[in-house]
C-alpha cells in the first residue's frame, strides 16, 4: 500500500540515467509536495512534506525523512534512520548536514559527483558546459512524455 496525502501532489519520477524507476515499498507514506526521483524507498518509511529523495538514493525500511529534508543522490539511509527536518543526508553511510554548513556541504556534494549521478556529465567540466549537457540529457529523458495526456479528476 502506498499512501499519498489526498489533494497534495507529490512528484515521483524515474531517472533514465541512474535509476530507471522510482521503487516504493509497501506502506510508504509520502507527504504533500515531496519529490522522489529515481530512488528506492523501502517499506514502512515516511517521506514528510516537502522532502526530496534524489537519484540512486535508498531509504531503508522504517526510516523517516523529515519536513523539507533532502536525501542526496546515491545516499543510503540505514533502517530506522531519522533525518531531521531541513537537513541534508549525503553518502553511504549517510552523514547529516545543516544547510548553513555551506563550505562543508559543497565539499560533500562534490565527493558524490552529483553532475554525473544527476545528468551523466563529468562534474569537473566548466559549469556552463555541464549545465548545457545536463539540460540536453534531461530534455531527451522527458521527450518520451511529449504526447502524454493530462487526465482531470472527476469532481465529487
Amino acid at each position: 500500500m502506498l499512501i499519498l496525502h489526498r489533494g497534495f501532489n507529490p512528484v515521483v519520477h524515474p531517472s533514465a540515467f541512474i535509476a530507471p524507476t522510482a521503487i516504493l515499498g509497501e506502506h510508504v507514506l509520502i507527504g504533500p509536495h515531496a519529490t522522489l526521483l529515481g530512488c528506492t524507498v523501502e517499506p514502512f518509511s515516511y517521506i514528510a512534506t516537502g522532502a526530496t529523495v534524489l537519484q540512486g538514493a535508498v531509504v531503508r525500511s522504517g526510516s523517516v525523512v523529515g519536513v523539507g529534508a533532502i536525501v542526496h543522490a546515491d545516499t543510503v539511509l540505514r533502517s530506522g534512520f531519522f533525518l531531521p527536518p531541513n537537513t541534508i543526508a549525503i553518502g553511504d553511510p549517510a552523514d547529516v548536514y545543516s544547510p548553513d554548513e555551506k563550505v562543508t556541504l559543497a565539499s560533500a556534494i562534490k565527493t558524490i559527483r552529483f553532475g554525473n549521478v544527476e545528468f551523466g556529465v563529468d562534474p569537473a567540466q566548466e559549469r556552463q558546459s555541464m549545465v548545457r549537457k545536463g539540460t540536453e540529457f534531461r530534455s531527451s529523458e522527458y521527450e518520451s512524455h511529449f504526447d502524454d495526456i493530462v487526465v482531470e479528476r472527476k469532481a465529487k
